[in-house]
């Protein structure tokens, strides 16, 4: 089951608006950018699997940051839960 990347069908948990909140404005700015290229062709986006991670399934990378997220089957569903620096999450 193939889940595509839509505004409609994604959610953000509190700790990914808690996250997003203590970065500078510049890097906040650089994130919804990247967010609005992927939501308007997904196929560009760069998103690695990972492997025993316990916060997320998937990544999308935007610079030093991470935006961690997991898939909903049941509701079809991308749910992004974290949205840290590299440093901070591995």
């Amino acid at each position: 089951m193939k889940i595509s990347i839509t505004k409609k069908n994604t959610a953000f948990t509190q700790g990914f608006h808690k996250d997003f909140q203590k970065l500078e404005l510049d890097e906040q700015k650089q994130i919804k950018k990247r967010l609005t290229e992927i939501f308007e062709e997904p196929q560009k986006a760069i998103i690695k699997k990972l492997t025993n991670h316990p916060l997320a399934q998937y990544r999308v990378r935007i610079g030093h940051f991470r935006l961690l997220f997991s898939v909903d089957k049941k509701n079809q569903m991308l749910v992004f839960s974290h949205c840290k620096k590299r440093k901070d999450l591995y």
